[in-house]
């Protein structure tokens, strides 16, 4: 498969060929990468007429069995449908290409893998395996300046007869990052909010991006993952009050305990103010000083098996929906419980 321009890669993701079977998305932008393969997901998923059993699993699972990626593809699943496999590379010395190697050059029947990296150089192996395999293709994304995105807030304010004071146009622009998927959302979230023709204040800015859903889960996530016990059952309640999915609760959760296993790697590497300064997406800095707290917390086996239990309970919300917030509240809780004992040592 030729290797996708990044101009091409939304469209890609969102009309991906029938005859590719493995996506490697990777770039600078991993905001894009993280959202278009959940969209690539969902679009693959939604062909088969099973629906796909969908398998999350991050590139330090595969150190101590290299061969887990092929065993899971080839594997009969229990709920039915083919298996679909979200592999995400938490480190890049991680080294999956032996992994990969075999399905890229004689790909399952029926599984479709999506693995998700950072930045990859241009020869760098992992690229090259899925860039020279007609049956893989390799998808970058990259950033946006705070500059392009600053063009789009002032290209879609105007269209939608949406003016804005100029000190919230600021505020706005500085706190959409430049995460371009991400910012036209919350710009499509303002412009509903503010109806044609209206004027928007700083402080109604301030409201709804400030406040969204995904904004008020980081806030819980954080809790949970430092320990705070009543704050989080406090959240828990109110996020039951206003009807939020807990699934999707879950699954924010999963990822933000993958996006910290990639940073404990670069703390490793470059100290921990440096690798939360370069979290990718970025984090706001609100959230710093709790991530940094979690990283302190949480070893990367602890981790692991926090990850493992948000899986187990995503899975059980899947088989029995009518218990999804009773799932999730007693899998946060119990995160929270082991970040409370052991950020008391």
């Amino acid at each position: 498969m030729v290797a996708v321009k990044a101009a091409q890669a939304t469209a890609f993701t969102t009309q991906p060929p029938a005859d590719v079977r493995l996506f490697l998305l990777y770039g600078t932008d991993q905001g894009a990468v993280s959202e278009r393969a959940a969209t690539l997901v969902s679009i693959l998923s939604a062909r088969d007429p099973q629906g796909a059993t969908v398998l999350r699993i991050g590139s330090d699972e595969l150190s101590g069995n290299p061969g887990r990626i092929a065993d899971e593809a080839h594997a009969d699943m229990l709920f039915g449908g083919a298996p679909l496999i979200r592999l995400k590379i938490l480190d890049g010395r991680h080294n999956v290409v032996p992994s990969l190697r075999p399905l890229v050059e004689d790909p399952p029947e029926a599984a479709i893998i999506v693995v998700e990296a950072d930045e990859l150089r241009a020869g760098a192996p992992l690229r090259r395996l899925f860039e020279d395999s007609p049956n893989a293709a390799a998808i970058p994304f990259y950033e946006s300046s705070a500059g392009d995105i600053a063009d789009l807030t002032r290209s879609m304010l105007p269209e939608a007869q949406v003016t804005v004071e100029p000190d919230a146009l600021d505020y706005l622009i500085v706190h959409l990052g430049t995460d371009r998927g991400v910012a036209r959302r919350e710009i499509e979230k303002l412009i509903l909010y503010a109806g044609d023709g209206a004027e928007l204040t700083l402080a109604e800015v301030t409201t709804v991006v400030g406040e969204s859903t995904e904004l008020r889960n980081d806030r819980l996530i954080d809790r949970t993952l430092t320990g705070d016990i009543q704050e989080v059952a406090a959240d828990l309640s109110r996020l039951e009050a206003e009807g939020a999915s807990p699934s999707a609760l879950l699954a924010q959760m999963l990822n933000h305990l993958l996006m910290l296993a990639g940073l404990q790697a670069e703390a490793r590497k470059s100290g921990l103010a440096v690798a939360v300064d370069r979290a990718r997406p970025p984090l706001h800095f609100r959230r710093k000083d709790s991530v940094k707290r979690a990283l302190q917390i949480w070893s990367p086996e602890a981790l692991r098996k926090a990850r493992a239990s948000i899986d187990e309970a995503i899975l059980e919300t899947r088989k029995l929906p009518a218990l999804d917030y009773a799932i999730a509240s007693l899998a946060l809780m119990r995160l929270a419980q082991v970040a409370r004992r052991v950020g008391r040592r």
